[in-house]
């Protein structure tokens, strides 16, 4: 099966990199005269070989994410949720297994050094429990922003199965040219690790998409792009030199505004007002995260007067760590980015026509509240409502295309959604990428203006009463089943608290995606009684 191919690669390609992770861990180490010998807990060298270690986790976390993305794009096979979750239990037994080697083998240089000392290495067991403490807390880390690299790319999988039907009838074509859209990353000085992360968020998209798209981004920084010059105040300068010809601007903000300028209480702020003003897209980050003991509490007050004056006419969005930002500000890249070639599109689409065009982006999606449902299969296999013999509780979401809101004609030739449940408690993530709706032989739905469809979030009875979530293997086009495939996949729940992310994708003359978000009580919605 193709699927076994794409895994196949991946594994090939994660077992090469992961071995020459390996070969630079050992390669720092010889050079560094870092070996248990030399550099044991309590030595004057450990720190340095902590460090190394810290390094080799990260590069073995690379490896794992590059060959996934790798060998799924190369076979063009759309990456599944298991993927990902198998993933990610991999590399959570890696990460723990390199630490728990490494600190028992500094725990057995350390009692060697004692034997022949015949004395007590001063904080040594003190250093040993640090460097534990320190790299566990780093493979945690890693383990958030491996998910959330993995979630963007399983969400871009998503959507280029989408694309795909509609370049198959088009002529095979290689592009000679790229649309270049500069993205301007904006911020004060005291978010230097977010810099880094907006930056990685525009280079990941260009990674998974450009090639797609015919579009790359451009990250621009004053640090890289601005040059010296005169004849004007600072930041002026920096405008006409890299602020004005950008496209788009991404900010983050945590415990400081900025420095003043003559026309704005920061330069930040005055590169956000300026693109805003020209109709830019303009995404706005603040940090949640404990403010810092060195914190100026003025530059403070200045960025919490600045939110206030946002509010009126701004949706900005709040972050905890810089995991969540990426995976964010890649979300909200990602719909900026097709938001803004299907505008293109539309506008030199030589089949646009007055009256009759159907609109797709003009439609007005409204969701619904959580409600148990009797389900049954029918004959072909297709969920529908109502009791039968086969019948089941499910939890169904409705989803309503307003008539009276939606653009005249709106009508969606499909709709698909992608579910994330993340336990509130344990955080552990269940992916659906497939749902399945009432009524839909396949993994899509039509929707017309005052259309009601249901989204299955979940069946709550039945199946022992083990709350589990549903996927199709049924895809639009082209389907058929492979020798033990079945119809749906099935994901285990439990009677637990969620919150559930629902990627819902549509298109027509175009594509789009929107973000939902929900908290998910199973267990009381479980008490439901169905309808």
């Amino acid at each position: 099966m193709e699927i076994n191919r794409a895994s196949t690669l991946a594994k090939v390609l994660a077992r090469d990199r992961a071995l020459e992770a390996r070969d630079r861990k050992d390669a720092a180490i010889e050079k560094g005269r870092l070996a248990d010998h030399y550099a044991y807990p309590g030595s004057k060298n450990f720190p340095q070989a902590v460090d190394v270690i810290g390094q080799y986790l990260s590069d073995l976390v690379e490896a794992k994410i590059s060959s996934i993305r790798d060998a799924y794009t190369q076979t063009g096979i759309p990456l599944t949720g298991q993927t990902v979750t198998d993933a990610m239990e991999a590399l959570r037994s890696s990460l723990e297994t390199v630490i728990a080697a490494r600190v028992g083998s500094w725990q057995g240089s350390l009692a060697l050094v004692q034997t022949r000392t015949g004395g007590t290495v001063t904080g040594g067991e003190a250093a040993l429990a640090e460097a534990q403490r320190e790299l566990r807390r780093q493979a945690a880390k890693l383990y958030e922003k491996a998910e959330a690299k993995l979630d963007v790319l399983l969400q871009s999988s998503l959507a280029a199965s989408e694309r795909k039907v509609l370049v198959e009838s088009k002529p095979s074509t290689i592009p000679r040219t790229a649309t270049v859209l500069r993205v301007l990353i904006a911020s004060p000085s005291d978010v230097a690790e977010q810099r880094q992360v907006l930056t990685d968020v525009v280079l990941d998209w260009n990674a998974t998409h450009s090639a797609a798209e015919g579009i790359v981004l451009m990250p621009v920084k004053w640090e890289t792009h601005a040059h010296p010059a005169t004849g004007d105040y600072p930041q002026g300068l920096i405008n006409k030199q890299i602020v004005d010809d950008c496209d788009i601007l991404i900010a983050a903000f945590w415990s400081r505004l900025g420095t003043v300028t003559p026309v704005a209480p920061s330069g930040t702020a005055e590169e956000i007002e300026r693109l805003r003003s020209k109709g830019k897209n303009v995404l706005l980050y603040f940090s949640t995260a404990p403010l810092p003991q060195s914190h100026d509490p003025e530059q403070w007050r200045m960025l919490q007067e600045y939110q206030r004056t946002l509010q009126k006419d701004t949706l900005y969005w709040n972050f905890a760590t810089s995991e969540e930002l990426y995976r964010l500000a890649s979300r909200h890249l990602a719909l900026v980015i097709h938001r803004m070639t299907a505008e293109v599109e539309d506008d030199i689409s030589p089949e646009k026509s007055s009256s009759n065009d159907r609109v797709t982006g003009g439609a007005q999606i409204e969701q619904g509240e959580p409600e148990a449902k009797w389900l049954h299969p029918d004959d072909r296999l297709i969920w529908r409502l109502g009791k039968e013999e086969t019948d089941v509780v499910g939890l169904v979401l409705p989803f309503y295309n307003d008539a009276i809101r939606s653009h005249p004609g709106t009508e969606l030739e499909y709709a698909k959604a992608h579910l994330i449940f993340t336990d509130t408690t344990s955080h552990k993530k269940v992916r659906v990428p497939r749902a399945c709706w009432i009524g839909a032989e396949f993994d899509w739905t039509n929707f017309r203006p005052g259309d009601q469809r249901y989204l299955i979030l979940a069946m709550l009875q039945d199946y022992g009463w083990v709350p589990i979530a549903i996927g199709t293997n049924r895809t639009k086009y082209d389907w058929y089943k492979e020798d033990g495939e079945q119809d749906f996949e099935t994901f285990p729940l439990a009677l637990a608290s969620y919150t559930l992310e629902i990627v819902l994708i549509w298109g027509g003359n175009g594509e789009f995606r929107e973000v939902y978000t929900l908290p998910l009580d199973l267990a009381t919605l479980s008490k439901l009684p169905p309808s």
